[in-house]
């Protein structure tokens, strides 16, 4: 029983976090729209990128846009492709062309 308590704790920690993170990303993104910074912009997408890659490893589908992503085209854009280069990168891990020695370039994954 104490075992289970703890993974739901761990899970509700991971949840919590991942929301906070979604949220200051959104915030950063709304506040570069206002103020017409184009880096801070990129940077949100780049991370919008980085949350999606985070989702592909913790199981999430590529449906499951997050909330305060799928409200905004190029932020919702950014964490599917993030999601994208995660599963693509996953299966680039296991493919047998791509980790040989061969040096010549995997047929499946050029």
């Amino acid at each position: 029983m104490q075992l289970q308590t703890f993974k739901a704790s761990v899970l509700a920690d991971r949840l919590h976090n991942v929301l906070l993170e979604e949220l200051r990303i959104r915030a950063d993104f709304e506040k570069a729209e206002l103020l017409e910074d184009d880096d801070l912009s990129a940077w949100s997408r780049h991370e919008s990128g980085a949350c999606g890659r985070a989702a592909y490893c913790d199981g999430i589908p590529y449906t499951s846009t997050p909330p305060l992503f799928a409200s905004s085209k190029m932020l919702k854009a950014s964490w599917q492709q993030g999601w994208i280069d995660a599963e693509e990168n996953a299966e680039m891990s296991t493919c047998p062309h791509c980790n040989s020695d061969s040096g010549l370039p995997c047929p499946t994954h050029d």
